[in-house]
């Protein structure tokens, strides 16, 4: 086992402002640091920890320091969430080992329409789906209303909202148009299952993969709001659909269906090339699971879903990250990190400025200045 190690902490902190209109409030990052924060304290007690701000200097920098291995928390880059495909080509440019899926999964990730065509072709159960290039496109009559109307290439609920549940041609056009408009992208339309919302984390590469503890969604919203997760059930922590979108880990679900949910999960995370960890969406109708969304870089902070499945699995934060950190080691060829105790050796605490990133070289017990 490896007694030390540098260990990068890589993280954006950016509005997502690129493709959104005047005055849509964002705040999908407002965690990001708590999340540094709490995932150095993890690392620091036995490694070098060096916190990465990404900007346009990173890869330079990474080229010349070398740390030997990432933990990569990245979910943006330049006002754009699509920003973390291109961090993750430049890690794999950079040749330095990093956790979480590599680029050409996390882009294929983000294009649902993509998702949906190599799951069904798989077999994975998904809903029928149409995507708008135009407002005006025709519309595929083998479709069954209600439908969900989202942006086609955009995570974290983003243009998901009370009016993206259409029930009929017209308001799916309305709808479909607005994306178009704010997003600058397409919007894609799929049939809405009326079903238990459940997030299924998966931990873990190729077969050995394992489903940890199912999470549900509970709905205990205003009636006249649709049971999705939207942008506000998401973010907004002072709005109705996020007190009344509390999840239950483990899900009440009878063993024969928790097995078909899990298999049903880790087919979709393996189809779609996700490594080390990530988590699968589905809405369960009956005994039928339809996968809504393979996200291959879900949160990390210490209060989402995937934390709350992997406590349930026995996990703590501090496990979790190490397990993740291992399985990035194992898959790379280098040996594992060591257990957590202190190191008897640390390097001196170190700073780095380069452009506009904040770097810092923290030995054990030292602090983010």
């Amino acid at each position: 086992m490896l007694q030390f190690m540098t260990i990068g902490i890589l993280y954006n902190i950016s509005p997502r402002t690129k493709y959104l209109a005047p005055g849509l409030d964002l705040s999908a990052d407002s965690d990001i640091e708590a999340t540094v924060r709490a995932v150095k304290a993890v690392f620091e007690k036995d490694n070098q920890v060096i916190l990465i701000q990404i900007s346009d200097h990173t890869y330079d920098w990474l080229r010349r320091k070398k740390p030997d291995v990432l933990f990569n928390i990245c979910e943006g880059f330049g006002g754009d969430n699509r920003g973390e495909i291109y961090v993750a080509a430049l890690l794999e440019q950079a040749g330095i080992p990093f956790t979480g899926s590599d680029f050409f999964t996390l882009a294929l990730c983000m294009d649902k329409e993509r998702t949906k065509e190599i799951l069904s072709f798989n077999g994975v159960p998904t809903p029928k789906f149409q995507v708008f290039v135009t407002a005006g496109d025709p519309l595929d009559g083998r479709l069954r209303f209600p439908l969900i109307v989202k942006p086609a290439r955009e995570d974290a609920s983003l243009g998901i909202g009370p009016d993206s549940v259409v029930y009929d041609e017209n308001a799916l056009r309305k709808k479909a148009g607005s994306i178009i408009e704010t997003f600058g992208q397409p919007a894609m339309a799929e049939e809405y299952v009326d079903g238990r919302e459940l997030n299924i984390s998966v931990i873990g590469n190729g077969e050995g993969a394992e489903v940890l503890p199912v999470s549900e969604i509970i709905f205990d919203i205003p009636p006249d709001r649709p049971k999705i997760v939207d942008y506000d059930a998401k973010w907004v922590k002072d709005s109705p659909m996020y007190t009344g979108t509390s999840g239950v880990c483990p899900a009440g679900l009878e063993e024969s269906l928790l097995r078909k949910v899990g298999d049903t999960a880790l087919k979709a995370y393996r189809v779609m090339g996700v490594r080390d960890y990530g988590r699968v969406d589905i809405r369960l109708k009956g005994d039928v699971p339809y996968v809504i969304e393979v996200n291959p870089n879900p949160g990390k902070y210490v209060d989402t879903g995937f934390i709350r499945s992997a406590r349930a699995a026995g996990y703590s934060f501090e496990e979790i990250c190490r397990k993740i950190l291992n399985l990035t080691l194992e898959r790379s060829g280098l040996p594992a990190l060591s257990a957590g105790t202190a190191a008897s050796a640390a390097a001196p605490a170190e700073e780095h400025t380069v452009g506009t990133d904040r770097v810092f070289a923290v030995r054990a017990g030292g602090e983010h200045v």
